[in-house]
């Protein structure tokens, strides 16, 4: 459940810092609004001939063109920006990777190299706050995918879905290394 708090801006849990103050309960906060889930289908194409590497063609059968990429902070978070998996990939800083959509979205796609990672994810709102609780994944939560493509990996793949549109996700992960974090926008 959401609490408007003004037209257009809802509420979904709160985060509480504490200096001092003991804080006997809260209620009210809601857990997880997002669910994982291995991915369905990852369609990937390579071209020696011309030099095209790797390349995400769709995902869960919705073609690239219907899909937005997202703005991230990590290392090297060009690597993660777009659909290209080759055999770079970014890597957590200090355990979290960031990633913000300019249009709010009900489906992220994380395609992770090796698929042999977890951690914890949450959503943000427009502004880059957590929305809802924390969710764990682990390796059962992604499906795996290998390609022919010379130099490349086993590529983990989870689809990230969510109870409400959203325009980001936080990944707290000592480990995984994104090679595409792509959202399917909302209608």
């Amino acid at each position: 459940m959401a609490v408007k708090i003004h037209e257009g801006i809802e509420v979904y849990g709160i985060q509480i810092y504490s200096t001092g103050i003991d804080v006997l309960s809260v209620s009210g906060v809601p857990g997880p609004i997002i669910e994982v889930a291995p991915i369905e289908s990852l369609v990937a194409v390579d071209d020696p001939n011309t030099g095209m590497p790797l390349t995400v063609v769709s995902i869960n059968g919705i073609d690239v063109s219907g899909l937005i990429l997202g703005s991230s902070i990590a290392d090297q978070a060009e690597a993660m920006d777009d659909f290209v998996l080759d055999n770079v990939y970014a890597g957590d800083i200090d355990g979290v990777i960031l990633t913000a959509f300019a249009q709010p979205v009900t489906t992220i796609f994380v395609l992770e190299k090796d698929g042999n990672d977890s951690g914890m994810l949450r959503p943000l709102d427009a502004h880059g706050l957590p929305l809802g609780g924390w969710i764990n994944f682990t390796t059962s939560d992604q499906s795996v995918w290998t390609f022919p493509a010379p130099g490349s990996w086993p590529i983990g793949a989870m689809a990230i879905t969510s109870e409400v549109s959203v325009y980001g996700l936080e990944i707290s992960s000592g480990g995984i290394d994104p090679m595409s974090v792509s959202a399917v926008p909302t209608p």
